[in-house]
């Protein structure tokens, strides 16, 4: 296995931030975008998984990975949005207040999909 694909891979490691920084200064945006076999890339992972400082880390190293769909067209602010991951939701706002208007394919939003599972506060944070 050549290293960038390694390192790509390695990328997707869940909730480990140490291993994800120093990764970092070995990757490009390219591998940042690349997409697991479920067509999710490092940031939908993050954020599904309510790793927000990961989410951190990896928009400080590319801002519009904030804007990458994964399945059905889903944001991660969408993704963290319906599982309940207030402050990655509340860290995704604060970069790009723009991305509530984003739908995925089903024509639901982060509102929609908030408010369905009942996350309150998510829904709040989406109303200010």
């Amino acid at each position: 296995m050549n290293w960038e694909r390694q390192h790509c891979s390695l990328l997707q490691i869940r909730g480990h931030l140490e291993v994800v920084k120093e990764l970092l200064k070995y990757s490009n945006k390219g591998c940042l975008r690349k997409k697991n076999r479920s067509g999710f890339d490092a940031l939908h992972i993050a954020a599904s998984q309510g790793h927000h400082a990961i989410v951190q880390v990896l928009l400080d190293h590319d801002p519009e990975l904030s804007r990458t769909l994964g399945p059905s067209n889903a944001t991660p602010l969408i993704t963290a949005s319906a599982r309940g991951y207030t402050s990655v939701v509340n860290e995704l706002l604060a970069r790009d207040f723009s991305l509530i208007e984003n739908t995925g394919i089903n024509g639901k939003n982060s509102m929609h999909l908030a408010a369905q599972q009942g996350h309150i506060e998510i829904v709040k944070a989406l109303l200010d």
